[in-house]
């Protein structure tokens, strides 16, 4: 072998999304599950460090996630970009990174509830559409065109944000429906299923309470 001592890096597939916990920043498994609650057995990769590092790896939802747990940041919230894939070794102890897998037959599970709620990036307070940023047809136009040009990667969760929007600051003089009409358009332009589409847009009026 050329490079023995190289790593390897495995790109973040763009339905996943990989909680990687750190704990010489001060992350572990177990505060991780006393703000997330319990979660689904998943694909792990353990660290050569030996010191319970590891990157969990979960069905990406449909919202705009945090980079971070706030007061957490021994924990990483890896939307994109590579990660370390075993056999790589470690670069202080030597040792090799370590798969611990698990049978998946439908992919990487889905996180809970109350999981995805925490790591959602917080929506903005109502009050701000208010005024001169009320929901209004020059508004709707403008939230379908961030939809129709989001990058790959990104498309469910711009959708979830602007569908949010929609329900969250719609009045009875708006046609919802003509709204997420514009919405479910521009998604599709944009390179998302019919499918994908009716799940994200059902995501955000649950949220809402729609």
């Amino acid at each position: 072998m050329r490079w023995p001592g190289a790593l390897i890096g495995v790109k973040v597939p763009a339905d996943a999304v990989v909680l990687d916990i750190d704990p010489r920043n001060g992350g572990s498994l177990d505060t991780l599950l006393a703000v997330l609650g319990p979660l689904p057995d998943t694909m792990s990769v353990l660290s050569g460090r030996g010191d319970g590092g590891q990157h969990l790896y979960y069905a990406r939802p449909p919202v705009t996630l945090r980079g971070r747990l706030p007061g957490m940041p021994g924990v990483d919230i890896k939307k994109s970009g590579y990660m370390i894939a075993p056999p790589s070794p470690h670069p202080s102890t030597g040792k090799p990174y370590r798969a611990n897998m698990k049978f998946i037959p439908n992919g990487f599970p889905g996180l809970p509830g109350r999981a995805v709620e925490a790591l959602t990036v917080p929506a903005p307070r109502k009050e701000a559409f208010s005024g001169e940023y009320a929901l209004t047809p020059y508004r709707v136009e403008k939230l379908a065109g961030v939809v129709l040009s989001a990058l790959p990667g990104e498309r469910n969760s711009i959708l979830y944000w602007a569908a949010c929007r929609i329900f969250e600051h719609a009045d009875p003089t708006i046609d919802v429906n003509s709204c997420l009409d514009a919405l479910a358009d521009a998604a599709q332009g944009s390179g998302l299923s019919l499918r994908e589409i009716e799940s994200t847009v059902n995501s955000a009026r649950k949220a809402s309470g729609s």
